[in-house]
């Protein structure tokens, strides 16, 4: 089993309690009793890409509320930690570094690239580039708009630009929006203030469809308004796209714009 969750409290004796007990140290019981903590992890235990969580207090009540109170924060350590997998599975392997440096050079930012991804439109005359592969078919478009007045981003002018670069670029591909209403949050990516938009794609001339996201937000030291965005066509509704949707988010946290490298190369 990849993911394992052993529950336990120092006040019972039952076999989960008895081996999580046994393999704390008095130390670690002391920090237990005392409330300091209640939770212990281990990579690799007992089998490749595993992670497993124990989560110990004194008594159910205690266990009860660390539970209640750090639920995002358990969450988002299960997820970071497959997110990490994904991104070890993607590129420990071939990555086409010097198409990541080509697209630097010429374009202003930068984004990893998997091995088995290719340069499938290249038009810098309209400020756009996608990144393909196929079976399934995946593909990541990168758009960027050269403005002084961020105030133009909103949810409305995205799913536009979205609905028109579908129109220009890939045969007519636009939002579902009539059945299922994407979803359209503000959040933070890679220290960008942007809005993300998490939805379906249909495209009504070739009868296809399937999900994607987008991250858009502004880079004040580009001048640049950037939509990156990622969809999937696998028609096969036994196939879990969730996978898909993980490396989709991890190839896309790894872009850079010239500022943020900037940036960086200051802070180094």
């Amino acid at each position: 089993y990849k993911n394992l969750i052993f529950i336990a409290t120092l006040d019972n004796d039952g076999p989960v309690a008895r081996l999580v007990q046994s393999n704390l140290s008095a130390e670690a019981r002391q920090k237990i009793e005392q409330d300091e903590t209640y939770l212990f992890r281990q990579i690799d235990k007992w089998a490749a890409e595993q992670l497993i969580l124990f989560l110990v207090a004194s008594d159910l009540p205690t266990l009860q509320r660390r539970i209640q109170e750090n639920h995002k924060y358990l969450f988002n350590l299960v997820d970071e930690f497959w997110n990490k997998v994904a991104e070890n599975r993607l590129y420990r392997r071939n990555e086409q570094i010097e198409l990541s440096d080509e697209l630097a050079s010429k374009f202003g930012w930068r984004v990893r690239v998997p091995y088995d991804y290719e340069l499938f439109i290249n038009r810098p005359d309209s400020n756009f580039i996608m990144l393909r592969r196929m079976l399934p078919e995946r593909w990541l478009f990168v758009y960027w708009k050269e403005t002084d007045d961020p105030s133009i981003i909103t949810p409305e002018w995205i799913i536009n630009r979205r609905n028109k670069v579908g129109k220009n670029f890939y045969e007519g591909d636009v939002i579902e929006q009539k059945f299922v209403q994407p979803e359209i949050d503000t959040v933070n990516f890679n220290g960008h203030r942007a809005i993300k938009i998490t939805g379906l794609w249909r495209n009504d001339p070739k009868s296809a469809g399937g999900p994607f996201r987008s991250y858009t937000f502004y880079d004040t030291g580009d001048q640049r308004i950037y939509m990156i965005d990622y969809a999937i066509f696998q028609p096969r509704l036994k196939d879990n796209k969730r996978d898909y949707l993980r490396q989709a988010e991890v190839i896309m946290h790894t872009f850079q714009t010239h500022s943020d490298r900037m940036e960086i190369q200051h802070e180094q």
